[in-house]
This record gives structure tokens, C-alpha cells and sequence, in this order.
């Protein structure tokens, strides 16, 4: 219920687009099924436990603070300090699942920064740029029907 709200809502923060985004990544890239409402639910369930680490985790890597992960995540911020430092210490002994989950999620991520780092301006000029080749393509397109056309015709004669 409450990932449905945080879907809806039309004034959404930038911590909240990114705890959504973070938090279908990580069910895509876990190995077993979960909720996404049980991320933000009371349950310590290990599944749950696990999942939301990586959420914090990928989190804390950009720079949010422990109050703000924790407001996110509907849990106290020591709540998220606690899990941090048991997340860093075990990260190795994590299976394999886990760490390339944890890999593939912060590449997607990087990735997804790299794309929201332009500026309108910057992204207004690669649209007029798109635009433009796109009436290259269009003018192309029509002298290569033209000449169809005239090939057609002249195999008929």
C-alpha cells in the first residue's frame, strides 16, 4: 500500500524517486520474490533485512544521510547506522547473488546519474540535434522512395 502512495504522489522528493528506483532494483536483481510494501514495513524478516541494506547502502553512496535513509526507509536512523556497519562488515562473506546484485544495481545507478547530470539546456540542444538528423533521415528517405518510383516506372516501359 504504501509503495502505491509513494507511486501517486505527484510532489514526490528526489529521495523518494530514488528509494522507488532503488527498491525495484533490488527486487529485480534479488534471487527470491518480495513485496516492495514489506521494504517499508515493521518486519525483520532476513530476506527483508538483506534487501533493505542494499537499499541503504546504494543510498549512503550518494551522499544521503543516515536521518534522510531512515525517513525513506520508515526506520530510525540508527536503525540504518546499525545496519551499514553490518552490511560493510559482511559484505564479502555476502553469496554471490548478493554482491552482483549489489554490482549490477550500482552500475545501473552510476549510469542513471550520468544521464540526470544534464543540465535543460544540455538536454533542449540534444533534442535540436536529434531533431535535426532526424530531417536528414526524412529528406534521404524520400529521394530513395523518389528514385523507387522512377526505376518502377521505367521497368514497366
Amino acid at each position: 500500500m504504501l509503495y502505491l502512495k509513494l507511486r501517486k504522489m505527484k510532489n514526490r522528493s528526489e529521495l523518494t524517486e530514488k528509494v522507488i528506483r532503488i527498491s525495484e532494483l533490488v527486487m529485480a536483481e534479488l534471487p527470491y520474490s518480495f513485496d516492495i510494501d514489506d521494504i517499508f514495513s515493521p518486519s525483520r524478516n532476513k530476506k527483508l533485512v538483506t534487501a533493505r541494506s542494499i537499499i541503504a547502502y546504494c543510498l549512503r553512496r550518494q551522499n544521503h544521510s543516515f536521518p534522510q535513509i531512515g525517513k525513506a526507509l520508515n526506520r530510525n536512523h540508527a536503525t540504518i547506522l546499525n545496519l551499514q556497519k553490518h552490511f560493510k562488515k559482511n559484505v564479502d562473506k555476502y553469496k554471490e547473488p548478493y554482491k552482483s546484485a549489489l554490482d549490477k544495481i550500482d552500475t545501473i545507478l552510476s549510469n542513471d546519474q550520468v544521464n540526470s547530470s544534464l543540465s535543460p539546456a544540455e538536454i533542449a540542444k540534444q533534442i535540436k540535434e536529434q531533431e535535426v538528423k532526424l530531417d536528414i533521415i526524412e529528406a534521404r528517405l524520400k529521394v530513395l522512395r523518389a528514385q523507387i518510383a522512377s526505376m518502377q516506372q521505367q521497368n514497366e516501359k
